[in-house]
């Protein structure tokens, strides 16, 4: 879409001194060629080693990018912050792990990256009252593609004040997505 002369009028937000950015190539590479990585992480004072198959790379609302991959030793599926990646070896001798995942619908029921890793909660609609003076912001800036308005009378919720709108979800309740609403 983007020819390298238009970069002199527009940018997408990213923080270019992000630690993780070095390693984004590499792992691009080795999604592409199913490759096994071994990766150095260090979240805190927490230093672990994963030998991974990678599948997805997402970059989150607030910028960060992040590795979705199968670890060899459990049997889910990781979310990996690039930021925290301090080294990547490759593996040629291991067995890549195959995945049935369609990371396009992955993230359907959730805000941003989110994903619960037991996948037991389901969806459920969350019903936000927001005063109309940010609404047309809301509205031209959906929260989640699942944002709807209904009739606040036909739909069972009802609020006495004229200042307020409702907006309804059908979404997975988050720690990360009452983050965001607080």
């Amino acid at each position: 879409i983007l020819n390298e002369s238009d970069e002199s009028f527009i940018s997408f937000h990213s923080n270019q001194y992000s630690e993780g950015l070095n390693y984004l190539n590499q792992i691009v590479n080795s999604i592409k060629n199913k490759e096994v990585l071994r990766i150095s992480y260090q979240k805190k004072n927490n230093k672990e080693t994963f030998t991974i198959s990678p599948y997805y790379l997402k970059q989150s609302k607030k910028a960060s990018w992040h590795l979705f991959c199968k670890s060899k030793s459990e049997n889910k599926i990781l979310n990996l912050n690039l930021n925290f990646i301090k080294k990547i070896n490759f593996l040629p001798a291991e067995s890549y792990l195959e995945t049935s995942i369609n990371f396009d619908e992955y993230f359907d029921d959730v805000l941003d990256i989110a994903v619960p890793w037991n996948r037991k909660k389901k969806p459920q609609e969350i019903v936000l009252a927001v005063r109309n003076k940010y609404m047309r912001y809301l509205d031209s800036n959906p929260l989640h593609p699942s944002q709807t308005r209904k009739n606040e009378m036909s739909s069972g919720f009802n609020i006495d004040n004229s200042e307020y709108s409702i907006r309804y979800y059908r979404i997975i309740l988050t720690t990360e997505l009452l983050k965001y609403l607080l």
